[in-house]
């Protein structure tokens, strides 16, 4: 009795058969690709794009709004006189920190002192909390300007407060 194994012209032991089953599969994986990247396309690109058209477009407005317009200029005034928008940060201490200072301080990478570390931070709270910003305005050591990140001063003090709290201090 003979089985299938046994078979010299068995359909998945012979080279045609094998290059078929092979040419099959990647016809399956390349429209299961085609039926995934359509159905995210149609389902959610489309509606996340018209809610971000309406909800952005006024704040798009403000943020490529000139400065001073022309007329402003050849009347005299300069960007000084223009009118100031001030922007509140949308974002938490805790997020700014996660965002651009964690890298550094939670691990102490060339000397930062390390986050909730109060033996670390009390020298540099007893300079006053006006030099802390002021380092970490124009940089230190290995730290760059800002920590590297585009934070206003308003935002850097609040993360060097919520670094000072959780540090106990």
């Amino acid at each position: 009795m003979t089985t299938a194994n046994d078979s010299k012209f068995s359909f998945s032991n012979n080279e045609f058969g094998l290059s078929m089953m092979l040419v099959a599969g990647v016809l399956v994986a390349v429209a299961l690709i085609y039926l995934f990247v359509f159905s995210m396309a149609s389902d959610g690109f489309g509606k996340n794009m018209q809610w971000v058209e309406q909800a952005e477009a006024a704040s798009v407005v403000d943020r490529i709004r000139p400065v001073v317009s022309l007329d402003a200029m050849l009347n005299g005034e300069s960007a000084a006189d223009a009118p100031q928008v001030a922007v509140a940060s949308a974002r938490s201490p805790a997020d700014l920190y996660n965002g651009a200072c964690m890298a550094c301080h939670a691990a102490g990478v060339a000397g930062a002192p390390l986050f909730g570390d109060k033996a670390a931070w009390e020298p540099r709270l007893a300079q006053g909390n006006d030099l802390l910003l002021t380092s970490v305005v124009q940089g230190k050591g290995a730290m760059p300007p800002k920590g590297g990140s585009t934070y206003s001063d308003e935002e850097i003090r609040s993360v060097i407060d919520y670094m000072l709290v959780e540090a106990g201090l």
